[in-house]
């Protein structure tokens, strides 16, 4: 569940961004719109992923490679 705080974190901040500047400059709002629904796919499957870990050792593999990206998107966007 550690994994899906971090992609709900991401989330957010990405889509706060996107409202910010894009669709300040752009009005872009129905792209919004579709980055929210994909972002809650990706939400959906790391939580499906999450629950699989335990059974299937390339899963587990994997989300301990996107935990690490997530720490570094993380990163990146306190910047």
């Amino acid at each position: 569940m550690i994994l899906d705080a971090f992609v709900n974190r991401f989330k957010n901040l990405l889509v706060q961004l996107v409202e910010e500047k894009v669709t300040m400059l752009l009005g872009v709002d129905d792209e919004i719109d579709k980055l929210q629904s994909t972002l809650q796919t990706i939400s959906t499957a790391l939580e499906d992923a999450e629950r699989r870990r335990i059974d299937n050792k390339a899963v587990d593999i994997w989300l301990k490679k996107l935990k690490d990206v997530m720490y570094y998107m993380d990163d990146i966007f306190d910047l």
